[in-house]
This record gives C-alpha cells, sequence and structure tokens, in this order.
C-alpha cells in the first residue's frame, strides 16, 4: 500500500505520467478538483461493482460521468454556500479530465477498494503538487523575457517536458 501511495505522488504522478487534469487554473479550483477526484473515484468504484454484479458493464462510462456531474455539482454548491463566491466553478471542474480519467484507471488496475482508496488519495496529492509547480513556474517564467514565440504555453511545455524526464529518469 505504501509502494501505491509514493509511486502515484512522485513516480507516477497521473498529471506527467498520463498527462490527465493539467489546467492552468486558480488554485483553489485545483483544490476542489483534487477532493471531488477522490469522492468521484469512490463512488464510480462502487458504481462500478454494481455494474458487474447486475452485467451491465456497456453502462460503465455514462455512469461515471454521471457520477462526477452530480458529485461536482454539489460540492460546487458546498462551496458557494461557504464562501459565497457566485462565480460558475463547475464547468472547469466537469471538464477536467483527471477525474474521470483516474475513475477509468481504477477499474483497469483492479484494486480492492482500501487500494483504490489509497490510489485516489495519492494521485490528488501528486496533482496539487505539479499544479503548484506549474503555478510556480507561470509565475517565475513571466518574470523572464523570453523569445515572442516561446511565450505562454510552448516554454511551459518545454519546462514540463525537461521536468518529466528528469523525474522518470530517478
Amino acid at each position: 500500500m505504501l509502494k501505491i501511495f509514493i509511486d502515484n505522488i512522485f513516480y507516477n504522478n497521473i498529471s506527467i505520467d498520463k498527462y490527465l487534469g493539467i489546467r492552468t487554473t486558480d488554485m483553489y479550483k485545483n483544490f476542489l478538483v483534487a477532493i471531488i477526484n477522490i469522492l468521484a473515484g469512490t463512488v464510480n468504484y462502487f458504481t462500478h461493482q454494481l455494474l458487474i454484479k447486475l452485467g451491465a458493464v456497456h453502462l460503465i462510462n455514462i455512469t461515471f460521468i454521471l457520477n462526477i456531474v452530480i458529485v461536482s455539482s454539489i460540492i460546487a454548491m458546498i462551496y458557494k454556500n461557504i464562501t459565497g463566491n457566485k462565480e460558475d466553478i463547475l464547468k472547469s471542474i466537469v471538464t477536467n479530465t483527471l477525474i474521470l480519467g483516474v475513475s477509468l484507471i481504477i477499474i483497469t488496475l483492479n484494486y480492492n477498494f482500501i487500494n483504490t482508496l489509497i490510489y485516489l488519495i495519492s494521485t490528488s496529492i501528486g496533482y496539487i503538487l505539479i499544479m503548484l509547480l506549474i503555478h510556480c513556474l507561470e509565475i517565475e517564467l513571466s518574470k523572464r523575457k523570453l523569445l515572442k514565440s516561446l511565450e505562454g504555453y510552448p516554454i511551459m511545455l518545454i519546462t514540463l517536458g525537461v521536468i518529466c524526464m528528469i523525474i522518470k529518469m530517478l
């Protein structure tokens, strides 16, 4: 279990290894994505077990998407009530590929519930670390004078590519 936890935070980081969920938004949205990832992944684990017992495996994708939308809506309503923020955060959270991607990966890994929960928590921690890294890189790169053709996403992708290669070589 510890191997799953450490591997998914650093070496098999979902954002670096599978390039899922990388979106430059506010950090609070990334924290919400991580929370929704854990909750929706847990719901999708039990949904998958139920669909297998019912023999309705062909409904996995649509039920996973519906579960993600429902969990995201509930978390967005709670967030709006707590903070009083009227911004519509639901669209940016639901369209994040991390949540559906992780839900689909956990069924292929065939983990039991405890290992699935560890996987969900560790991928969320790894996602937050990468988003913090990207946020810091954006701030630092915005201070640098670069060629016009490299400003913005090009230099970010080059930098992330180098970081990915360094992590994979460890």
